[in-house]
């Protein structure tokens, strides 16, 4: 059964993804977060690598978030807007938060870092889901 997948939301998707990593470990946290992940100051020279990475692991995210949303659209009659938000919510919450709680308590890493890591994680579904979902149809 093929689903309809907006290519201009998927890219907007991935975009705004980059642009809430940004805000929120380049100003929000970027200090406290530094510090809990006890982290240098990076050097320029690795942001040629980093941000292409994330550029691209976004973008999966984006198109995998659509289709699924797409999935959930036709399956459950929906709109795309409250199925990309159930599909990043319940992604958000089987994925990346239960992975990083055990991440967590295996390195014994704080609280704060992985709120810090986890809240940046859901702004990112949500954001994403947002984008889908207005953009897609």
């Amino acid at each position: 059964m093929p689903f309809d997948i907006n290519i201009f939301a998927v890219l907007g998707a991935a975009v705004a993804a980059m642009v809430v990593g940004w805000l929120w470990f380049g100003l929000i946290f970027r200090k406290l977060w530094t510090r809990l992940a006890q982290l240098d100051e990076r050097p320029a020279a690795k942001d040629a690598v980093q941000y292409p990475i994330a550029l691209v692991v976004n973008l999966v995210g984006a198109f995998v978030l659509a289709y699924f949303a797409s999935a959930s659209q036709v399956a459950n009659q929906n709109s795309l807007l409250e199925a990309a938000l159930y599909s990043a919510v319940f992604g958000w919450l089987a994925f990346s938060a239960g992975r990083a709680l055990i991440t967590t308590v295996f390195e014994s890493r704080s609280v704060k870092l992985l709120l810090i890591n986890t809240g940046h994680d859901l702004l990112v579904f949500v954001t994403m889901a947002l984008v889908i979902g207005l953009v897609g149809n």
